[in-house]
């Protein structure tokens, strides 16, 4: 596998979600962050509550070549950047040594911050065209959380100290994990779902102490039946797109609350707003 480039991952993450690229040059122009401004940050994949839009305007023209401040090699991996500040965080993979990487650079100049190498006992068997750093970090604006399918969650202050981990055994899936953490109130909640059983997690965010786990029984596992959506905060509860429903968990205690059956594979994050909820489906065979 061939490095990445950080340029590339933005102007992918713009292709596919309007607002990433313009966000950046937004935020590249602050000097000073309020920690309290989450809407004015791009702290998670597809940013506030996983909307994939920007309140700032994008940039008219950009391309490798054109209105770019810099450009740099990344290590493989496939995790969106999360901009808070000056900062950006992505994970990232070293074939050759089989390692895991949580990554920091400056936002003004493509430097690279620090780098941490993640422990783990094994790494997850992926698509081909895959890797084992697919999860895009999340940030409170205090704190980044990196979640490695292979070894578990890990966070970091933003100079790098380690704060906390909470570890998990190497994920059986078909093809690899897809899903990113997100935060909802003082919760880190992961969607972590793998041959053997589909599990939604929530942890103290300050302290990695679980606050409750909702083991899914409703659905036949199988080849080709996880989730890899992202959980997604709306109206007071934690939705989550799996195979074939979409459902909505209480923040309270990860309980059912409702749910609506659909012929999907789980795999498209949905997208919330305030009266409405959008999910992509699609299934191997086809919807009826």
């Amino acid at each position: 596998m061939k490095p990445t480039s950080i340029i590339t991952r933005l102007m992918i993450a713009f292709g596919q979600r309007f607002g990433l690229c313009c966000y950046l040059r937004h935020l590249l122009g602050q000097t000073k962050t309020d920690g309290r401004q989450l809407d004015k940050q791009w702290a998670q994949f597809r940013g506030l509550n996983g909307s994939g839009a920007s309140k700032q305007a994008p940039p008219a023209q950009f391309g490798p070549d054109r209105n770019v401040l810099w450009k740099i090699s990344t290590p493989v991996g496939h995790s969106s950047p999360v901009i808070w500040g000056n900062h950006i965080f992505l994970t990232g993979y070293e074939p050759e040594s089989k390692t895991l990487l949580a990554l920091a650079y400056h936002a003004r100049t493509g430097k690279l911050l620090w780098k941490r190498n993640i422990p783990a006992g094994g790494i997850e068997k992926t698509h081909k065209v895959s890797n084992p750093a697919t999860s895009t970090p999340v940030t409170d604006g205090e704190r980044i959380y990196y979640y490695f399918a292979s070894a578990g969650i890990f966070v970091f202050k933003f100079d790098g100290t380690p704060v906390w981990n909470f570890p998990f055994p190497t994920i059986e899936t078909a093809n690899g994990s897809g899903t990113s953490p997100m935060i909802a109130g003082e919760l880190l909640v992961l969607n972590r779902d793998e041959l053997a059983k589909a599990t939604l997690i929530a942890l103290d965010r300050r302290t990695g102490k679980e606050a409750w786990r909702y083991v899914n029984n409703v659905n036949p596992r199988g080849p080709g039946g996880q989730s890899y959506a992202t959980p997604v905060l709306w109206k007071g509860n934690i939705v989550l797109h799996r195979r074939d429903e979409v459902v909505a968990h209480s923040l309270a205690d990860g309980t059912r609350v409702w749910w609506v059956t659909v012929p999907s594979s789980g795999a498209a994050t949905p997208v919330a707003t305030d009266d409405a909820l959008y999910v992509a489906t699609w299934t191997l065979v086809g919807e009826p």
